[in-house]
């Protein structure tokens, strides 16, 4: 797989996605392509003016290549009836090289995530089988490796269930994204009210 890494780049260069996009001369299609790693193929001409931009020598300062792919992700709700909306999600990672893979489980309840005041679900993967495999692979690849992966993932249910949402590893970053989307929330409902009171 050949993962971008713009995203990574803006972030810490804190640069927004609408100021690149406009000061670079890019569409909107060609950069989220970079951002969301669902590029198939590449303009050289846009391509260019984003190295150009940011200031880049080589494309390996944009692009990483790792040597592995990940394949047959699928959905399988739960078998107990009793816990409603649970899925497993199941997903192998192929190591290119050797050929051998590696098959991972996650699981989540869609109906719990869905019931959130919040803008849109956030899942959290409560568990996942083969998880030292899967510590030993981000550990040797990083963590550009990690949210390429998350990102497939979070794409496919996305897809699946019609719906945007996020998707996260542990507890802690859920309260973390929970509190930001509620002051943005309040912060838009206080900048609502202000520009009702003053076009009364």
């Amino acid at each position: 797989m050949i993962i971008c890494k713009l995203k990574d780049i803006l972030e810490e260069r804190n640069i927004e996605k609408s100021v690149f996009l406009k000061d670079a001369g890019l569409t909107r299609p060609f950069t989220e392509n970079l951002l969301t790693n669902s590029f198939k193929d590449l303009n050289v001409d846009s391509l260019d003016r984003v190295m150009s931009y940011l200031n880049l020598n080589s494309l390996n300062d944009l692009f990483v290549y790792i040597p592995l792919d990940i394949e047959n992700l699928k959905f399988v709700k739960w078998k107990d009836e009793a816990v409603d909306s649970a899925y497993y999600l199941m997903f192998d990672i192929t190591d290119l090289n050797s050929n051998m893979s590696s098959k991972f489980k996650i699981e989540f309840e869609l109906k719990k995530a869905l019931s959130q005041a919040v803008s849109f679900p956030i899942i959290e993967i409560s568990s996942m089988e083969n998880n030292s495999k899967w510590n030993e692979i981000i550990a040797l690849y990083g963590e550009e490796l990690k949210q390429y992966i998350l990102g497939k993932i979070q794409s496919y249910i996305e897809s699946k269930f019609k719906t945007k949402l996020v998707l996260i590893l542990t507890e802690e970053v859920k309260k973390e994204l929970v509190d930001k989307l509620r002051k943005e929330r309040a912060t838009y409902g206080i900048n609502e009210k202000t520009k009702a009171q003053d076009n009364e």
